[in-house]
């Protein structure tokens, strides 16, 4: 998934992160004069991913005629930093599948599985060897959910996961070159996504529903912001220990429904200063509520 799309028509994205919610988005690409992509429709549906009725009802309110993206809730796929093996590329995949059966219950010709470089920092020894992130899912819950797809008459062009589509957008709006972290949340969780030069250097996800927030007394509520404010500085830390010349240039806050006060913590205590993600700057929204 990319914000910015080349000479295509734009994309429809269809995300099943959440237990019992799904929604869709269709975004229409600028013309050959450039401007921001058109966000034509947004939908919701109080439904899980596997009620096929509720899918249909859900993709007769976007732009089934754009290619369709599916974004995998978190608790489908695993993500993990390796060593990146010393092998011909084309002997990669098969490499990394044995390994990653080694250490879990699938064998290897029963996971599905896909990885990126992570950059390594110009001053990093030669001899240190270079890591990638590596995401596996299970081939036949994948393929069940893919049987489910066809049924609801839905024919994804392209299966992402989370991480690479929040680096997508932390990289829209972030200067050419530089480095940065985008904080976002969702129901059950805060996390954080470096980029630097276009590509995602590291995730961190802190598991905190919101409704533990919401339902927290002001000074409750006050600690677990303050645990986000300490991870997000620890994994600062680790990122550039990593990367020594890696300059964290901005922290980008995303809007965060349900946890009122964590901006606000993060714009006073961080360096440099928080900022609001403006959606509307990356994107047109006139179309849309």
């Amino acid at each position: 998934m990319s914000i910015t799309v080349g000479s295509g028509a734009g994309w429809t994205v269809l995300d099943l992160g959440a237990a019992e919610a799904c929604c869709a988005v269709s975004v229409r690409a600028p013309g050959r004069g450039g401007g921001r992509p058109l966000v034509a429709s947004v939908a919701t549906a109080a439904a899980a991913e596997s009620d096929k009725q509720a899918l249909r009802g859900l993709m007769a309110k976007v732009d089934r005629k754009l290619p369709l993206l599916m974004a995998l809730g978190r608790g489908r796929y695993r993500i993990r930093v390796m060593n990146e093996p010393v092998v011909p590329p084309r002997e990669m995949a098969s490499t990394l599948k044995w390994a990653m059966a080694a250490e879990s219950d699938n064998p290897a010709h029963e996971l599905h599985l896909g990885w990126l470089s992570i950059p390594s920092d110009a001053g990093q020894s030669s001899h240190r060897q270079r890591q990638i992130y590596v995401v596996t899912t299970p081939a036949a819950p994948l393929a069940s959910a893919q049987q489910l797809w066809r049924e609801a008459g839905l024919r994804p062009k392209v299966v992402d996961i989370r991480e690479t589509a929040l680096r997508n957008l932390a990289n829209a709006a972030a200067p050419a070159g530089e480095s940065q972290v985008l904080v976002y949340a969702d129901p059950q969780g805060v996390g954080f996504i470096f980029v630097h030069a276009g590509a995602l250097v590291m995730d961190r996800y802190i598991e905190q529903p919101v409704s533990d927030v919401q339902q927290a007394s002001t000074e409750g509520r006050q600690r677990l912001h303050e645990r986000v404010l300490s991870e997000l500085l620890r994994s600062i830390d680790v990122v550039g220990r990593a990367h020594p010349s890696m300059t964290l240039s901005r922290v980008l806050v995303a809007p965060m429904e349900g946890r009122e006060g964590l901006f606000e913590l993060l714009r006073e205590r961080m360096d440099p200063e928080a900022t609001r993600l403006q959606l509307g700057e990356l994107f047109d929204l006139s179309a849309v509520p």
